[in-house]
């Protein structure tokens, strides 16, 4: 049984082939928006009814784009397997449009050396039982990778929420307020185990963290909010 989040993100899946639509419905399930994007119909029909919006149009076709709420979406997720040439176009038509987070698929290093150079924010190296972890990065802000340890435990690499910036581990008490426990630190994939609770929280080291399911889902709902509010805060 999933447990629905209150992260009320609104990502774009383009391409709705065996991946795509995998990530489509583990997004949903995940409790997030999901805007479904495919120029085939009957890719579009079979998906309909698992996410809170599908569309049968050209993504290539900016205009298309726009009155169907791409401005709205924090994220897109380019799955367009058939075509690389279409995926980078549409790749670099979300950029142009602004999108916040684009990911695209490489179906190997060639193609993921291409996006990189257009400007895709992550690279996606598809096989079909990525879509679940993929579902889990996009759900959860901060997140870099995600292992999951058992039914109900994972461990996730994290970039430091900003606020925990100076501050010791135990002062944050995060097993308390969240239900999560630090493990360790990554500086430039060199990991570090915790040297104990006065350790203080450096921005340039990602975080290792393990938690329940529901622990970490709650956690990125707060981080969420935290990281809308400093977002309004900077246009103010």
């Amino acid at each position: 049984m999933s447990v629905k989040t209150q992260i009320h993100q609104r990502i774009a899946v383009i391409g709705l082939g065996t991946f795509g639509s995998s990530l489509a419905r583990e997004l949903t399930r995940a409790g997030i928006q999901v805007l479904a994007i495919d120029k085939n119909m009957d890719a579009v029909d079979q998906i309909a009814e698992f996410v809170d919006h599908a569309v049968c149009l050209d993504s290539k076709d900016p205009e298309a784009l726009e009155q169907n709420g791409i401005f709205r979406v924090d994220a897109a997720a380019v799955c367009i397997g058939e075509s690389f040439q279409e995926c980078a176009m549409v790749t670099l038509k979300l950029l142009e449009m602004k999108v916040p987070r684009v990911l695209a698929r490489a179906a190997g290093e060639a193609e993921a050396v291409i996006l990189d150079r257009i400007g895709a924010h992550d690279i996606l190296f598809v096989e079909q039982q990525m879509g679940r972890h993929w579902a889990s990065l996009l759900a959860r802000p901060g997140a870099i990778e995600d292992f999951e340890v058992s039914r109900n435990y994972s461990i996730v690499r994290i970039r430091p929420s900003p606020s925990w910036t100076g501050q010791r581990l135990e002062q944050l008490a995060l097993p308390k307020k969240h239900g999560i426990t630090v493990l360790g630190s990554y500086v430039h994939d060199r990991f570090e185990l915790v040297k104990g609770p006065e350790e203080i929280v450096d921005p340039s080291k990602d975080l290792l963290v393990i938690g329940h399911h529901q622990d970490l889902d709650k956690y990125f709902a707060v981080r969420l909010k935290e990281d809308e509010i400093s977002a309004s805060g900077s246009k103010a």
